[in-house]
């Protein structure tokens, strides 16, 4: 029988999806009669990469692609398909096209090479632009960037390169090229409407020198621009500026004579209209400390305000939380008296506010036990530096269990019952226990079915979202790998065996809790729970993606530690992700000849970084001997070492030992040789091993791989062929 070639067969995994009403017409087809099509009609082709999973993905499909704006610009230009990138050949193409986030939209040329693709969810407006300079090759990055290289400083060149550089994570670069083109203007173009534009894309609040200029010179403005239009501009950098002064929280920058330079600025711009005399009315009373007078004034104009400034109020109302009775009383009621008025997601942390106000950080623990009708639940876990152990009777098969927490950690439930006991050969006797997460304030409802020796099985009936996201992501979502494995624990226990003698086990529920684990964060990105795991288990994404997954956290997980360290960790990482150049070096390798990366440029180059001391490390090693003899002829292997000592010949000696012990034949190097000239760690941002590095013939980086479950198999399959 013929077989189908991967085009052929994409039918399977490019699902037919006809939009509803005049949206983007799906069409159902493979890629082959596609591209065929396209040509045919002078159009590109258009492929979403989606997952059933992403719910980027299902906001794109659902409420952008049908909006008929958005089918207008689409169906003129391009033949649409969708592919699921986990079915079928979907997998296949995804690694073709270099799709590694969703969901992923990607625009081919009618002979199937990419022209364009970015990942993420947009607005239609936004898409529609996107795209449209995406798919304009005179708009393409290195076009903008040799047009600008060249001398050429037009308002629309400065507006699309300064965007290209944003989008591409080149911040700096990007508001340089805006402030050195703003300073080369004359005091005429500064104020034209072509400048103006760019003034509304980029400059985001009055601490930039072109917002400062622009509020200076509002007169001008209003002539070349219109009043309305200048003024729209203004009033958004006036608003960010003038909060601080109105929220109830502190701020080291605040001082009386910057509010007296605001107020006479929006007296100026004449925006003290609407909500503006009122909200300067209150950054009266808190630069004068009059906290009665501001809570009472809150409750007299808050019919006025509108619900964004309503929320920045109320949210920062929790400074009162340690305040005399009487103040955190009339704040606790003017949260209560509006909160209603507010969408659901402005509730959930109002409620929190609310919950400090009023002095309740209790954790409230309702658990439906089914195998067990009394007895004692056990609470235990880190208080702060300290091991809690907390013991609470329950009769009836349900444990009730009020706990004061003041911070959202993880504990143990312990379930301890005659029905329950299970003698074990060395630990006494065995009860069933699941881990659940204390949330100051929060509560959940669980249902436990227990049976003697064997794995709970745990349900959230509801409760706050911290402690929902925690129970479906220990309990609710794990794999069968994963659940024999726990199982296998608790049989080890009972047994007095050793779950060390169980590697195969480990290494299946390994992958599984890495499936389970970035599929949750990818689905639920704006998760406290998410935050934490993705901080976790860092290495396990591209940073790239990363990048797009804490995009799409709220401002509150962004600003918290974890969304912090989450921040900084991708700031250092910028210049070591995949499409980054490499860094070259030059080092000595085993039998004492320098080496360097430059040497390699044209192939591609693999950079193992290792240690003797390293299990996993030294635990890959067959599997790496196994790649090296089926790619040797196709990329360059380096392993690079990193010995623990600061002894040069101790690190030598354990290195060569090693390296004869493995049997490594390929370019070896001792990272601890050289180090204050080339420190390869530092150069290549490794922060764990073991790590492998891609690096293509054009010397950028293609590829990272941290930890021994995550190998470059598919991806050398991919460019190899085999």
């Amino acid at each position: 029988m013929k077989r189908l070639s991967i085009t052929g067969m994409l039918l399977l995994a490019l699902l037919p999806l006809w939009t509803a009403g005049q949206g983007i017409e799906f069409r159902d087809m493979p890629l082959e009669k596609a591209l065929e099509t396209a040509a045919k009609e002078k159009k590109m082709v258009f492929i979403d990469f989606y997952t059933t999973w992403c719910g980027p993905c299902k906001t794109l499909s659902n409420e952008v692609f049908p909006q008929k704006e958005v089918g207008d610009f689409f169906n003129a230009r391009f033949v649409s398909l969708k592919c699921d990138a986990e079915k079928g050949d979907g997998p296949a193409l995804a690694r073709k096209y270099g799709v590694r986030a969703y969901p992923t939209l990607a625009f081919l040329n009618a002979d199937g090479t990419l022209a364009y693709s970015f990942a993420g969810a947009l607005d239609a407006a936004s898409l529609i632009e996107r795209v449209r300079r995406g798919i304009d090759p005179d708009l393409a990055p290195d076009k903008l960037q040799a047009r600008y290289d060249s001398g050429e400083r037009t308002p629309e060149l400065i507006y699309y390169h300064a965007i290209t550089l944003f989008e591409n994570g080149k911040d700096d670069e990007a508001n340089a090229v805006i402030s050195d083109y703003f300073q080369s203007l004359s005091d005429r173009k500064k104020s034209s409407p072509d400048n103006f534009a760019i003034y509304e894309r980029y400059i985001l609040n009055l601490d930039n020198p072109v917002a400062q200029y622009v509020v200076e010179h509002h007169d001008r403005f209003f002539k070349t621009v219109g009043e309305e239009r200048a003024r729209r501009l203004m009033r958004k950098w006036l608003w960010q500026e003038t909060m601080p002064y109105v929220i109830a929280r502190d701020n080291d920058r605040l001082t009386p004579e910057g509010f007296r330079t605001l107020k006479r600025q929006v007296e100026e711009t004449g925006l003290d209209t609407g909500t503006y005399p009122a909200m300067l009315r209150l950054g009266d009373y808190k630069m004068a400390g009059q906290w009665d007078q501001y809570l009472d004034y809150c409750r007299e104009k808050f019919p006025e305000f509108s619900d964004a400034e309503k929320f920045l109020i109320l949210i920062n109302l929790d400074r009162f939380a340690t305040a005399d009775d009487p103040l955190r009383e009339k704040a606790a009621r003017l949260v209560e008296e509006n909160i209603g008025s507010l969408d659901n997601r402005q509730q959930i942390p109002l409620r929190a506010t609310l919950r400090r106000l009023k002095g309740e950080n209790i954790y409230r623990l309702r658990v439906e036990l089914t195998g067990a009708e009394s007895g004692v639940a056990v609470l235990s876990g880190l208080k702060g530096k300290t091991y809690a152990r907390d013991s609470f009777p329950f009769e009836g098969g349900l444990v009730a269990i009020d706990f004061p927490a003041t911070d959202t950690v993880q504990y143990t439930l312990r379930v301890v019952a005659p029905e329950l006991r299970y003698p074990t050969a060395k630990l006494g006797d065995y009860y069933p226990f699941f881990n659940i997460m204390l949330v100051p304030g929060g509560s959940v409802r669980l249902s436990a079915a227990l049976e003697k020796g064997k794995l709970p099985r745990v349900r959230c009936l509801g409760g706050d979202r911290v402690s929902h996201d925690f129970i479906r992501l220990a309990h609710e979502l794990p794999e069968a790998d994963e659940r024999a494995y726990q199982q296998l624990i608790i049989d080890n226990i009972i047994a007095g065996g050793d779950i060390r003698d169980y590697p195969g086990e480990l290494s299946r529920n390994q992958e599984a809790v890495k499936r389970k684990t970035m599929a949750f964060i990818r689905e639920n990105p704006d998760s406290y729970i998410a935050e934490t795991e993705l901080y976790k288990y860092y290495n396990w994404f591209d940073e790239n993606e990363t990048e797009e997954l804490f995009k799409r956290m709220s401002p509150a997980l962004r600003g918290n530690a974890y969304g912090q360290a989450l921040a900084m960790r991708l700031e250092r990482g910028r210049r070591f992700r995949t499409g980054a150049q490499a860094a070259d070096f030059t080092k000595k390798e085993l039998g004492g000849k320098e080496v360097s990366l430059a040497q390699w440029r044209g192939k591609y180059v693999l950079l193992d970084f290792w240690g003797s001391w390293c299990g996993p490390c030294r635990a890959s090693h067959p599997h790496l001997k196994e790649l090296h003899e089926k790619y040797k002829d196709d990329v360059v292997f380096v392993s690079v070492a990193e010995e623990q000592t600061r002894d040069i010949e101790k690190a030598r000696a354990s290195w060569g030992k090693a390296i004869r012990e493995d049997g490594l034949t390929w370019t070896q190097i001792l990272n601890n040789e050289g180090k204050d000239l080339y420190n390869l760690v530092d150069l290549y941002h490794v922060t764990s091993f073991p790590t492998k590095i891609l690096i293509d013939p054009e010397g950028k980086i293609a590829a990272r791989w941290s930890g021994s479950s995550a190998t470059p198999d598919d991806k050398l399959r991919e460019l190899f062929g085999h």
